[in-house]
């Protein structure tokens, strides 16, 4: 029993003895694990500081003073504390995914011979913004750059120059004799307005060419007495094409604003802009002393304001213009509705030619469609003018002006003039009626016009009626192409936007002419066309008892004419054989216009009408 009892406290002291150790050694790992727990946490606190830090600012890139070479996203944020410049000769280049953050109203300026290569891609945009979105920075800034700069796939924001004379303007970006690439870009929420002054709250360009395409450019604003809410050029030739303009604000020029200025704005949708001064001008585009090239844009909703406000949709004073093949709708002014013409001019004897136009459903109080003033030498072809709104003038009001009208339909809508006005209207359809040769009074028979479709009617095309205004229009002119989408008579122009010898958008003109080849003219091709145009003619063998000679020559001259009717030039004078002929017309020395090429040969003669666009 003994024996028993102490084996079985020897027995309990070592099991007592082993749990001990178990516990002991349980207690260790235990230890060591809570330890490496610890230190795990105490490492993602570590980390956490650190990227805490970094938000803050701590790990960013700082600029200031002369930079170049390559920013990284990989480097971001890239914060600016001071102003920066790249100097002259010197590139930088900025990589997709680059967050740009301006501290303070600094700027960034491009200087003499500088290159700025900032292009990013649809997914992976490049970001200039401002820390302080109230104040902002003083923007992209390009003094005689280098013409390779390029602007592309950028968020371009919060722009707001505060300084004096020309660096008030541009809020986004400045240009002064630099041409830089502008494209794909989101330019919003700049503003010019130091002390109300300052041109261009998006972009701003003096003596300058730049490409700018493919942006979308809205809710900028210039200042309170100033021009150009989206986009402002002075002495400028800017290429503006395929662009959104839209919700900008300006005194004048509430999308864009031309003063002295030769640019292309084409394919461009420009909307719902607005002016904000009482005399203004301009609620999509203005232009003064200019001569802009207003192509194949939608302009629609745009405002100007006040109760001297002129041109909604487009303003032209002092300007030679040329708007071609535009959709100008739901626009609204004082005077203008639609488009507003030499209202304010001093200088007479401007030219403005408005062709190929749709304008519908523009409001005023004078010349909701489309008003002339003060201004002599207007010519305006192969428009629709339809159902705007205005208590005196709807379609078209003339104010001391006497503009050519042909091959234009004005209905609904009616014509109204005043003062020293002497309108001629030929070959037009016009609701109830207007003196002149070839004027009719009769409903067009649009396709669809309640839904935009200002297409003639016609039977051949699966419609139960055939337009009046199918082959009614100037019988020297012949539509350019034949087709339901285009020209639908034979014989000669139709009357309206889609007649007539301007080509429409999207459609080439037939390599081979479809008109039989004796004593024939086709139109030149291209037309419109930039510099130079191939003139073709064509003339008959003669037949001696049904049968062809083949000897006949002919006395041959063909000669071009400026709108005022002057000849300018003869390309040909001579005697030429049978058969094809061409002749280039080499243009480069003449500026944009409509200009008449004329045949002369033997006792037949040919005139038709070209467009220059430059």
């Amino acid at each position: 029993m003994l024996l028993s009892r102490s084996i079985s406290k020897k027995f309990l002291d070592k099991t007592i003895v082993s749990f001990n150790i178990i516990t002991v050694l349980e207690t260790l790992k235990l230890n060591v694990l809570w330890r490496c727990v610890m230190k795990g946490f105490i490492i993602l606190l570590m980390c956490g500081a650190i990227v805490a830090l970094c938000s803050a600012n701590v790990c960013a890139t700082d600029h200031c003073g002369d930079v170049s070479g390559v920013w990284s996203a990989n480097d971001n944020p890239h914060n600016i504390t001071c102003e920066i410049r790249v100097p002259q000769g010197a590139t930088l280049t900025i990589e997709p995914g680059c967050y740009v953050n301006f501290l303070g109203h600094y700027k960034l300026v491009v200087d003499t011979s500088a290159t700025l290569i900032a292009v990013g891609n649809p997914t992976d945009s490049i970001i200039f913004t401002a820390a302080d979105t109230i104040t902002g920075w003083h923007g992209i800034r390009f003094y005689s750059a280098d013409s390779s700069s390029g602007l592309s796939y950028c968020r371009i924001e919060y722009g707001r120059p505060v300084s004096s004379y020309e660096d008030l303007d541009g809020g986004g970006i400045y240009c002064s004799n630099s041409s830089p690439t502008i494209s794909n870009n989101n330019i919003s929420n700049n503003s010019t307005g130091y002390y109300g002054y300052g041109c261009g709250g998006g972009i701003s360009c003096y003596s300058s060419s730049p490409t700018i395409s493919g942006n979308t450019i809205s809710h900028n604003s210039a200042g309170t007495y100033s021009e150009g809410g989206g986009i402002y050029c002075y002495q400028s030739s800017p290429a503006i094409t395929n662009n959104t303009i839209s919700d900008n604000y300006a005194a004048s020029g509430g999308g864009i604003l031309c003063d002295s200025s030769s640019p292309l704005i084409s394919n461009n949708l420009i909307s719902d802009n607005h002016t904000t001064f009482s005399i203004s001008g301009g609620g999509g585009i203005g232009c003064w002393n200019s001569a802009p090239i207003i192509i194949d844009n939608v302009i629609t909703r745009n405002e100007a304001w006040g109760w001297e406000s002129s041109g909604g949709g487009i303003y032209s004073s002092q300007s030679n213009s040329v708007i071609f093949r535009n959709t100008i709708s739901h626009n609204t002014a004082t005077w203008g509705g639609g488009i507003s013409i030499g209202y304010g001019s001093i200088i007479l004897n401007s030219i403005s030619l408005v062709i190929g136009n749709i304008i519908h459903h523009n409001s005023a109080g004078v010349g909701a469609g489309i008003l002339c003033a003060e201004n002599t030498d207007n010519f305006l072809a192969n428009n629709v003018i339809s159902d705007n709104d205005g208590s005196s003038g709807d379609g078209v009001y003339c104010w001391d002006s006497s503009p050519t009208v042909t091959n234009c339909v004005i209905w609904p809508n009616r014509i109204r003039f005043q003062g020293e006005s002497f309108p001629v209207f030929a070959y037009c359809d016009i609701q109830g009626g207007w003196p002149g040769e070839g004027n009719i009074d009769v409903d067009p028979l649009f396709r669809d016009a309640e839904n935009g479709d200002f297409h003639l009617m016609a039977s051949a095309c699966g419609y139960p009626y055939d337009s009046p205004c199918i082959d009614a229009g100037d019988p020297t002119l012949l539509d350019s192409l034949l087709g339901c989408a285009w020209g639908l008579g034979e014989l000669r122009s139709d009357m309206g936007a889609y007649g007539g010898d301007a080509y429409p958008v999207g459609i080439e003109e037939p390599n081979e002419p479809t008109r039989p080849i004796a004593y024939s003219m086709p139109q030149n091709y291209p037309n419109p066309f930039n510099s130079s145009t191939e003139i073709r003619y064509f003339l008959p063998a003669r037949s001696v008892g049904g049968k062809p000679t083949d000897l006949p020559t002919y006395d041959v001259r063909l000669e071009i004419y400026n709108l005022l009717g002057q000849r300018i030039e003869i390309l040909f004078e001579g005697r030429r054989q049978h058969g094809e002929h061409s002749v280039t017309w080499d243009a480069r020395n003449y500026s944009s216009g409509i200009y008449f090429y004329k045949l002369v040969a033997g006792n037949k003669v040919f005139t038709k009408r070209m467009t220059l666009l430059k």
